[in-house]
């Protein structure tokens, strides 16, 4: 039920709390949905960009907490002398919200650039470039914070005292927003520019450039957020005026995760790229005891191996894989056979050599595995 002191209030000229409350209602419930949806989608295909979803999923949480606690305590509501401790308290919160914007939108695009590189093949000059980029975003997160907050007190959000202004506080802001746009555009230009080189599916890049396209409402929220923000500062600081940029700015945290998350959503597969060693190709890392157990049981069914592959055990299933492409040493380890066999019309004899071979050279495997040398097909 709501009440005259619940934020869920009727809409009024001296309360506009309700109109903020139920935008944060709603994008706290869409963020947790969009998260599951990837973690679903994402299943045992996880990597770095996930990771920075994850992150920007606990500012985001963080984001909607301090924005509902700021409305319990009066935020939205006219100044009065019976309102101002709890503004001023408010105020704090709200304060504490536009530092975890900045952190939203960082991890976001840090997300995008980390699947750029998840996408291209490793170690060219194209990831380096990715590189630089994820160091030139930690760089705009940091200087957003130190930039909008640095010698400002809290109570300048809501209130406007000559103690509590904030120097060029308009300037900030524009400078702030500014150079996201300029980053959120570099990110979108990057997956444009190395389209031809993702490692997917001819047909499947037109989703992956969709996954990246999707980014570009958060440069028009960016400038939506700055009209309000700037709009808000030249009427002067009140609780209520404030409430039309907050809201703004909930829908801007709250689409840069969705851009986050929208690439898992399509379908487009990701790539995998083999391990290699200078040295040798094929070479296997020594292993625990535990999984050389359960090395020993995947090669004792030799036609297994795609139920490995099933399974996501790569290093299994590529190996296998390996034996059952050598098409020409099976034919020629088959012929040498065949010529010591009496009857060489027998089918069964014929599918069970084929299985004795299998078993040679995933035995040769097993024990090159075992004896921590790289192993490979003969």
């Amino acid at each position: 039920m709501s009440g005259p002191d619940s934020p869920l209030s009727p809409v009024t000229s001296t309360d506009h709390r309700g109109w903020l409350w139920i935008t944060v209602i709603i994008c706290t419930i869409i963020c947790p949905a969009l998260l599951l949806w990837r973690v679903i989608a994402r299943y045992r295909r996880y990597g770095l960009d996930d990771l920075a979803v994850v992150v920007s999923f606990v500012f985001i949480i963080a984001h909607s907490a301090l924005l509902m606690g700021s409305l319990k305590l009066g935020f939205g509501v006219q100044l009065t002398p019976e309102t101002k401790p709890g503004i001023l308290k408010a105020a704090e919160l709200v304060f504490a919200s536009r530092i975890t914007l900045s952190l939203i939108l960082g991890t976001s695009k840090l997300s995008a650039l980390l699947l750029i590189r998840r996408l291209l093949p490793p170690n060219t000059w194209r990831t380096y470039i990715c590189n630089t980029g994820l160091v030139l975003v930690i760089v705009w997160g940091i200087m957003a914070i130190l930039t909008t907050n640095t010698a400002c007190l809290p109570s300048h959000m809501l209130l406007r005292n000559a103690e509590n202004s904030c120097a060029h506080l308009d300037i900030r802001i524009t400078t702030t927003m500014a150079l996201n746009i300029a980053t959120e555009l570099g990110v979108i230009s990057l997956a444009v520019c190395f389209l031809r080189k993702v490692e997917v599916e001819g047909g499947q890049r037109k989703w992956v450039a969709l996954g990246f396209l999707l980014r570009l409402p958060n440069i028009a929220l960016s400038l939506l957020y700055l009209t309000f923000y700037l709009h808000f500062l030249s009427r002067g600081h009140s609780s209520i005026g404030f409430i039309p940029a907050a809201i703004i700015q909930c829908f801007l945290a709250t689409y840069s995760f969705t851009s986050s998350c929208i690439p898992s959503f399509l379908p487009f597969h990701l790539p995998i790229f083999p391990a290699t060693s200078p040295t040798n190709t094929y070479e296997l890392k020594p292993c625990s005891k535990s999984d050389r157990n359960k090395l020993a049981r995947r090669m004792s069914t030799p036609m297994s191996f795609f139920g490995d592959k099933i399974r996501g055990d790569r290093e299994i299933f590529t190996h296998k894989a390996r034996i059952f492409a050598d098409v020409k040493g099976v034919q020629r380890r088959e012929s040498e056979r065949k010529l010591r066999r009496k009857d060489s019309d027998n089918v069964d004899e014929d599918q069970e050599s084929l299985r004795g071979i299998v078993r040679e050279e995933t035995f040769e495997i097993k024990m090159d595995r075992y004896s921590g040398v790289g192993g490979g097909v003969v």
